[in-house]
């Protein structure tokens, strides 16, 4: 009998220790978890109680979206503040949260496509309550 209850039975014995200690690793992941996706949610909800209004910028070239291109907003051309910097994403889609207002739209020339033509910087308008789209079609060499 005791030859068959070690062939069924794992080599490792579990302490009551070891389950407590599972147990409560599990919840303290389950947690945190938890409150990334509470803590994103009431993110957005703040931000949309703040006033901020979103600005998608769809960067195209022939038609194609170019994709992980640095695109910058700000109310002048120059170095851009704290959230107007974004990259497109494989949609050639930047994503930002503004006030409403009149903004520049523009590149940053060190790490700008050396195939592509560097464009003037653009002015936008950012209108309250509305997702605000704009498209850049960028010319090639």
């Amino acid at each position: 009998m005791q030859r068959i209850k070690q062939k069924v039975d794992p080599k490792i014995k579990i302490k009551n220790e070891d389950k407590i200690y599972f147990i409560v690793n599990s919840c303290f992941h389950f947690g945190i978890h938890c409150w990334e996706r509470l803590s994103s949610a009431i993110f957005s909800i703040f931000w949309k109680h703040k006033g901020r209004n979103e600005l998608r910028v769809k960067i195209l070239s022939e038609g194609k979206p170019v994709k992980n291109l640095e695109v910058d907003v700000a109310k002048k051309p120059g170095p851009p503040p704290k959230g107007g910097v974004a990259i497109t994403d494989e949609n050639g889609i930047a994503t930002f949260y503004l006030e409403s207002g009149k903004y520049y739209v523009f590149f940053n020339a060190a790490n700008f496509p050396k195939n592509l033509e560097y464009p003037v910087p653009k002015q936008i308008v950012v209108e309250e309550g509305k997702v605000n789209e704009y498209t850049i079609n960028l010319t090639p060499k």
